[in-house]
């Protein structure tokens, strides 16, 4: 029989797992359309694009290593 703490702890990991789970879908699907926009865009806005998407990389990489540390 599991204890109280171990139940609890289980039913946080589902929800994790859930929301990760969610969360995936949500990328996959925003992919998707970025890259549906990129391939209909003209060349100035595949420019933005692309400045953006690179501007979005560098956010992520402090992101992780302020978190990570």
């Amino acid at each position: 029989m599991k204890r109280k703490s171990e139940v609890l702890l289980d039913k946080r990991l589902e929800q994790i797992l859930t929301e990760m789970e969610m969360n995936n879908r949500q990328v996959k699907r925003l992919r998707k359309a970025k890259k549906k926009l990129f391939s209909r865009a003209n060349l100035h806005t595949k420019e933005i694009l692309l400045k953006y998407e690179k501007l979005e990389s560098i956010e992520r990489t402090i992101t992780v290593r302020i978190v990570y540390r």
